[in-house]
Order: structure tokens, then sequence, then C-alpha cells
């Protein structure tokens, strides 16, 4: 096998059937219409990649599968963010931004990066507000929108409170080493 073998560059081009180890059923041919759980790496690779007609009943080269609009990406979901994106509960989706990213990269997203990006600005303001409450005591909607909190904002939180204490402390101790 040389460098420029064409047969090792055909069959490189060549879509493998029997991926039915993803599925649970090794050596199997993945069946029409079943849906499957995959991470989204390996679900952006196999979408990406296109079945060629010749080898199958369809017409025009197809994706070997569909990916399926995750429900946090839905009209729905979305909506309620535009209505108001600090009662959105972001918690059950660790790294909701890095998704959003990843997904809006793969589809081309601009409207769905815009919707983010202006939720996490107005988040981030809030979270920036409530990190300057020194006392670690927060009730109500301060502890409901603390709750919701996907990672990333949880992290600019901890960080936030952190250099505000730091802030209160190096001002204090200024103070007193000014006054002495």
């Amino acid at each position: 096998m040389s460098y420029y073998d064409i047969d090792d560059i055909i069959a490189d081009g060549q879509v493998r059937y029997g991926l039915g180890y993803l599925n649970g059923q090794p050596g199997e041919p993945i069946k029409d219409n079943v849906k499957m759980e995959l991470p989204l790496w390996l679900a952006q690779i196999l979408a990406t990649q296109l079945i060629d007609p010749s080898q199958s009943s369809q017409e025009e080269a197809q994706p070997i599968l569909k990916l399926i609009e995750p429900e946090f990406f839905s009209k729905q979901f979305l909506n309620f963010i535009k209505s108001n994106s600090y009662k959105t509960n972001l918690s059950p989706y660790l790294f909701y931004y890095k998704l959003v990213c990843k997904w809006a990269n793969m589809y081309n997203d601009t409207e769905l990066v815009d919707l983010i990006s202006k939720m996490l600005v107005d988040r981030a303001s809030e979270i920036n507000d409530l990190s300057f409450k020194l006392n670690d005591q927060f009730t109500g909607n301060n502890q409901e929108f603390l709750n919701g909190l996907d990672g990333f904002e949880k992290a600019l939180f901890k960080t936030s409170h952190a250099s505000f204490k730091d802030l209160k402390n190096w001002l204090r101790n200024s103070a007193n080493s000014a006054s002495s």
C-alpha cells in the first residue's frame, strides 16, 4: 500500500454499513428512523457524512443520520428565554453555553447565537449584582435564580463573589494601613 494508493482513497470515501454497535446491535446495519442518544461530537461527524446514492435507494446523497433538535433549542424553550431569561432554569444542562456554540456552529444559526448571547449578558449582569452580597444569604427569587445557573454561570458567580470579597478586604486593609 503506497501513500497515493487509489483504492485506499476510494475506500475512505465509501460509507461503511454495519454501524449497529451504536445501537447495541454489533455487525448489523442501523435501521431507518431509529432514535439513538449519541455524544454530540459523534453525532456531528455522522450527520455530516453522506450516503452515496448509488449504494442506497435514495436519488440524492443523504446524511447517515439526522440530528433531532434537543428540547433546550425548541421554539417553546427559546420563547421562554425571550420572555424572561432570568427565570430560565439551565441547571439540568451543565454545559449549556458550550452546547449552544457547537450547535450554532454546526447549523450556522446566527439567530440562536444572538438570543443566547443576549441572555448571557442579562444573566451575567444579575450574577454580578448578586455576587456583591457578602453575607452569603440568598432567599426567594435570588435563590431560585442561583439554583438555575448552568456550570459556566456558577463558576462566574463564584469568581465574581470571591473577587468582591477580596476587594472589600483589600480596601479595609488599605484604609487601616493608611490611618496608621
